[in-house]
């Protein structure tokens, strides 16, 4: 009994510890990044990526401001969670110059999802960099529902035709720094309420080329041979807990090596990306606005952004900004 209460005593300082680190970091990003340096440090981060052309834009007005302050400010936008007219009253502050509503919601529509996508991937090597940890990690995959506000579709209920609330699906891939508790998102695609797991992870897979000897952990959403069979062929460790069958003989065989690569204990640290859902959650992010397609695909891909970028700062102060 004593060694037991030994045990459970110095998992509590562990705990109080990791705690303690995170209300410090979070006291100091709130003293240290205001509404202008926020936009100071993303407007650094997308500089540094190559602007997409505007080759074949021979209509409509030269845009106010540059792409990339625009893409700076949807991100803004959701991480105070501020409304069009928010950023038209904070315009000066942010551009020294009036800017009305109606032109940062025209110029968003402009913006592209894939340049979108690129950069949530470059503030993930961003962040790897800074921790400096090529190995000891572990990349993790999961998705949960995003809300569309006041927006509803027309289904058939008990008999009955009604209306039901419109949900979208945010999937991500993440990695999982052990050591630091740092989890942030390699990858994000936008999908509908129903949209496969298992084909959204295999899409983000192949558009990240620097996977390589890792290890993906996932529930049995992603048992798909398909996407097995691609992780293999790259050198990628899947742990999924595949579906169990009755008779053996039909059986794939790329079914059957991953089975024998399952490793519980592994598995069992699944359910940490789960505190990625959980932050955007409690400040709200997961709950959009925008009715069309096109526009709620960007906003779902800039919380994830969002995500990332509160992790930096995070990172940031608890390394270069703590006294």
């Amino acid at each position: 009994m004593k060694g037991n209460s030994k045990k459970k005593i110095g998992k509590k300082k562990t705990n109080t510890k990791r705690k303690e680190k995170y209300w410090k970091a979070y006291d100091i990003r709130y003293k240290n990044y205001d509404l202008r340096t926020t936009y100071t440090l993303i407007l650094s981060i997308t500089n540094m990526l190559n602007r997409p052309s505007t080759e074949g834009r021979k209509v409509g007005r030269t845009p106010v401001l540059p792409h990339n302050e625009y893409v700076v400010v949807l991100i803004l936008k959701y991480i105070y969670k501020l409304s069009l007219r928010d950023l038209e009253t904070l315009s000066n502050i942010l551009h020294n110059r009036h800017i009305d509503h109606s032109t940062y919601g025209k110029a968003f529509k402009r913006i592209d999802n894939w340049w979108l996508s690129t950069l949530l991937t470059f503030t993930y090597v961003i962040i790897d960099n800074l921790l400096n940890q090529p190995s000891n990690k572990l990349y993790m995959a999961d998705s949960t529902g995003v809300s569309i506000n006041r927006l509803y579709d027309e289904c058939i209920h008990r008999g009955k035709r009604t209306k039901r609330l419109v949900h979208d699906k945010l999937h991500i891939l993440a990695c999982y720094y052990p050591e630091q508790g740092y989890i942030p998102i390699v990858s994000a695609r936008w999908g509908g309420a129903y949209s496969s797991d298992s084909a959204n992870l295999l899409e983000m897979v192949k558009q990240i080329d620097f996977l390589d000897n890792e290890y993906l952990l996932a529930d049995g959403g992603y048992d798909c041979c398909e996407l097995f069979e691609y992780l293999l062929q790259h050198n990628i460790t899947p742990i999924v807990k595949t579906k169990e069958f009755k008779w053996k003989y039909h059986i794939r065989k790329v079914r059957k090596t991953i089975k024998s690569m399952f490793n519980k204990d592994w598995y069992r640290l699944r359910g940490i990306v789960e505190s990625i859902f959980g932050g955007l959650e409690t400040k709200n992010r997961l709950k959009l606005d925008d009715k069309l397609v096109d526009s709620r695909c960007k906003s779902t891909i800039a919380v994830a952004i969002v995500h990332n970028i509160l992790t930096l700062m995070r990172i940031l102060v608890l390394t270069y900004d703590t006294k």
